[in-house]
């Protein structure tokens, strides 16, 4: 397992905690449901992204390895549509934030700096 592996997999660990804690603030306060549920959608989508960079991550280096002339990019177009339906959905339903679909989509990125700082010291 290499550490990008590691790391993505504790990023999912903690992912599915702030979605549990997510759920739970929906079911316990129903003035922030609409907060609750925009985030819920934009941390699994935020997770969506960073697992599918992850897996471009990881073929651009076998083909750089292997030294294949295939061009690979980091699919940041699929990564943007993505996150877009996520905002679209929340603009579209009154149910769903869009600030707390915002909100979901950024921490999970931002939580890639210090679960990585953490599994390096911890190495």
């Amino acid at each position: 397992m290499t550490d990008m592996d590691k790391i993505v997999q504790a990023i999912t660990r903690v992912t599915y905690l702030l979605i549990s804690v997510s759920l739970l603030g929906w079911v316990f306060f129903p003035d922030l449901r609409p907060i609750m549920a925009g985030f819920l959608i934009g941390a699994v989508i935020g997770l969506i992204n960073v697992r599918y960079l992850a897996i471009r991550i990881h073929k651009v280096t076998e083909s750089v390895v292997n030294q294949e002339s295939r061009r690979f990019g980091l699919g940041f177009g699929i990564r943007f549509l993505i996150a877009l339906l996520g905002v679209m959905a929340a603009l579209r339903l009154e149910q769903i934030s869009v600030e707390g679909t915002a909100a979901g989509l950024i921490i999970v990125p931002l939580l890639l700096i210090p679960v990585g700082i953490f599994l390096s010291m911890r190495s």
